[in-house]
């Protein structure tokens, strides 16, 4: 029996890392996929065309004390936001941890940020955190799911 035992662990972590391939070319693409995304609404950034390009098709977001957002939704907010002039105009986010598990990358984000007007006028701040879910796919990694929350300063 402990021969069974130990062969059927032996099995299953086999096969749990054998889906793990990669996961190091995996990390470092969406290390860099989340680089992008944050650059899309700075100033001089891709804009919101590029940023719904990243997101998935059945993305939602949350945050505390609003309704979820779904992909439709949060486009055409982002979209007027950076048509209204708005851009992220300092950015000291930070990854605070990566995890990568085959398809699946969970990012938790501390997110500082500064914003501008269409004039390059002060428009206030954000700091929090962001938990993020990416999903790897024949198109590269895709925002699933954003969890914010405000901090506490």
């Amino acid at each position: 029996m402990r021969t069974f035992a130990g062969c059927t662990v032996a099995a299953i972590l086999l096969l749990a890392t054998a889906g793990l391939a990669g996961t190091d070319d995996r990390r470092a693409d969406l290390e860099a996929a989340i680089e992008s995304f944050s650059r899309t609404t700075a100033v001089g950034g891709g804009g919101w065309e590029m940023y719904a390009a990243f997101l998935h098709q059945g993305f939602t977001r949350c945050y505390a004390g609003t309704p979820v957002l779904e992909r439709e939704a949060l486009v055409a907010s982002v979209k007027e936001w950076w048509e209204g002039g708005m851009r992220v105009s300092e950015d000291e986010s930070r990854v605070l941890r990566l995890d990568v598990v085959g398809e699946v990358g969970i990012a938790r984000v501390e997110v500082v940020e500064k914003f501008v007007d269409g004039e390059g006028t002060p428009a206030g701040d954000f700091h929090g955190f962001v938990t993020q879910v990416w999903v790897h796919g024949d198109d590269g990694w895709k925002l699933l799911g954003l969890d914010i929350s405000a901090a506490r300063d």
